[in-house]
């Protein structure tokens, strides 16, 4: 079953939650044009590189994991910029 057929959501986003017991509280306007500015430059990002979303978002991903265990096994910070 695909969860995601138009490839629009993010691996991260800012929501909110619940344990089921009550309804999770409504999205502030703010946390709605961070989801929406988070997807515009996702979408523009992947455009530039000639990537859909879903591989560009997983690029980056495997991209940051790799500079992560590279910081963590040489102690070093390596200087990401978006």
């Amino acid at each position: 079953m695909e969860f995601d057929p138009l490839g629009t959501r993010l691996p991260i986003k800012i929501d909110t939650a619940s344990n089921g017991e009550f309804a999770p509280r409504a999205l502030t306007a703010l946390q709605h044009a961070a989801n929406a500015c988070a997807r515009e430059r996702v979408g523009t990002a992947a455009k530039r590189t000639g990537l859909g979303r879903r591989d560009f978002i997983f690029q980056q991903i495997l991209s940051l994991t790799a500079f992560s265990m590279a910081n963590r096994l040489f102690r070093r910070w390596f200087i990401l910029n978006f």
